[in-house]
């Protein structure tokens, strides 16, 4: 199962209809069933199945990246680290002006700026962005 919100940190409860499934501890077993995990899925193993109807699957997880200041160690990207100190060191660089690229006092012509971040740290943040495909 693929969750709403990534990177999956820890899953603390999976459980199917009135059935709780128990974490596989790691080993090479994977013949006693249960869940394991990655950063973007939960995955249910034999004997376990997933039963006919409607909401009746429960994941209770943790998810997100571990930023700087949180306490314990840093998980958020790098990239995306260097993208937010950019976006925040230019709207700092322009905090007089906000949003305004140039201006000519003389001839009182003023050019504004037409995005929200500098191109660089676009960039960045829209390469983790996620796409949602709807269901038909």
């Amino acid at each position: 199962m693929f969750t709403l919100q990534r990177p999956i940190a820890s899953v603390s409860v999976v459980q199917i209809g009135p059935t709780v499934v128990p974490p596989i501890i790691a080993g090479p077993a994977v013949d006693t069933g249960g869940y394991k995990y990655d950063d973007k899925s939960i995955y249910v193993f034999s004997p376990y199945c997933f039963d006919a109807g409607n909401q009746n699957i429960l994941f209770t997880y943790t998810a997100g990246w571990q930023t700087p200041g949180m306490g314990g160690p840093v998980t958020l990207p790098q990239s995306l680290q260097q993208a937010v100190i950019e976006a925040v060191a230019d709207r700092y660089k322009r905090r007089d002006y906000i949003g305004v690229a140039s201006r000519s006092i003389a001839g009182e012509a003023i050019t504004y700026i037409q995005k929200d971040l500098p191109t660089s740290a676009a960039s960045v943040i829209n390469s983790f962005k996620r796409v949602d495909i709807p269901l038909q």
